[in-house]
C-alpha cells in the first residue's frame, strides 16, 4: 500500500477530514450559528479566516462542521447500503430461484438517476439529516447488491463450497463462513467509492434545498449560500467548493489504492512488472 503514492495521499486526505471532523468543536473559532451583521459579507480576515456569509456567520466554522456532517452522512450510507444490500446480494447469487425476481427489483431502482431517485425520496421523507442517509442509502443498495451477487455466482461453483454442501452444511453457515469473506474484497472498494458518492450527494441535495435543513451548516447549505454573492464574496463558494473536491478526491484515490492492494489480478500484474 505504502508504494502506492497516490492512495497514500488518498488516506491522508481522508484522515484529515476524519480528524477536522473529530476536532470541529476545538477547530472551529466561532460558534457556526452565530449572526453578526455588522460584519456579514466580509473578506478573510485574522478573526474570519474564510470571511462571513450574508448573516455574518463565520465560513470557517460553517466548514468545518459541514465536514463533520459530511463524515457522519457518508459512513451513515455505506453502513446503510451494506446493511441492504449484502443480504439481498448473497440470496441473489446463491439462491437460483431468487435471481430473478430480487435483480429486476435492483434493476428498476437503478433504472433511475441517483440524484433524481434521492431529490424524489427526499421530497416525500422531507428534509432532516436521517432523512437524506436514507435516501442515499437506498439510492445504493442495488450497486451494493449487484456487486456481491457477481461474487457469490463465481463462489458457489468453488470446489470448497461443493464440499461444504456434500458434508451437509447449512445454507446459513456456507454463506456465512465461505461465501461472504470471500465476496467482501470488491465490497470494502466499493464502500469508498460509495462514501465519496454520499458526500457529494449531500452536498448537491442541501444545495438544491431538499437536503438538511438550511439552518443546518454542511458543504452543499454553504454553497448555496453563496451562490447569490460570487461577485461580491466569491469566497463563499470557493472554500466549500475546495473542502469537497479535496474529500471527494482523497476518497476516490483511497479507493483506487485498494483496489489494486485487493484485486490479485492487479497486484500480480504489478509485481511481475516490477521483477522484470
Amino acid at each position: 500500500m505504502l508504494r502506492r503514492r497516490t492512495a497514500v495521499v488518498g488516506a491522508l486526505i481522508v484522515a484529515v477530514n476524519l480528524a477536522v471532523a473529530a476536532a470541529a468543536p476545538v477547530l472551529a473559532r466561532w460558534d457556526p450559528q452565530y449572526l453578526d451583521v455588522r460584519t456579514r459579507l466580509a473578506a478573510p480576515t485574522r478573526a474570519h479566516w474564510m470571511g462571513t456569509d450574508h448573516f455574518g456567520r463565520d465560513v470557517w466554522s460553517r466548514v468545518v462542521y459541514g465536514a463533520r456532517l459530511s463524515m457522519v452522512v457518508g459512513a451513515s450510507v455505506v453502513g446503510l447500503s451494506l446493511l441492504g444490500g449484502l443480504p439481498f446480494g448473497l440470496a441473489s447469487g446463491y439462491y437460483r430461484r431468487l435471481d430473478n425476481p430480487v435483480m429486476r427489483v435492483m434493476d428498476g431502482l437503478m433504472a433511475f438517476p441517483g440524484i433524481i431517485l434521492a431529490i424524489a425520496l427526499m421530497a416525500s421523507l422531507g428534509p432532516s439529516v436521517l432523512n437524506v442517509v436514507v435516501a442515499l442509502g437506498i439510492v445504493y443498495v442495488p450497486r451494493v447488491a449487484r456487486i456481491v451477487r457477481g461474487s457469490v455466482l463465481v463462489i458457489r461453483e468453488t470446489p470448497y463450497v461443493e464440499a461444504a454442501r456434500a458434508l451437509g452444511g447449512l445454507d446459513l453457515r456456507i454463506l456465512s463462513w465461505h461465501v461472504l469473506p470471500n465476496c467482501l474484497s470488491p465490497v470494502i472498494v466499493q464502500a469508498t467509492f460509495i462514501f465519496a458518492a454520499a458526500v457529494l450527494g449531500e452536498a448537491a441535495l442541501s444545495f438544491l434545498g431538499v437536503g438538511v435543513p438550511p439552518q443546518i451548516p454542511s458543504w452543499g447549505n454553504v454553497l448555496a449560500d453563496g451562490r447569490l454573492y460570487l461577485q461580491q464574496a466569491p469566497w463563499l463558494t470557493v472554500f466549500p467548493g475546495m473542502a469537497i473536491m479535496a474529500g471527494i478526491l482523497g476518497l476516490n484515490l483511497f479507493g483506487d489504492g485498494l483496489r489494486d492492494l485487493l484485486d490479485p489480478k492487479l497486484r500480480g500484474a504489478q509485481g511481475a512488472a516490477r521483477d522484470t
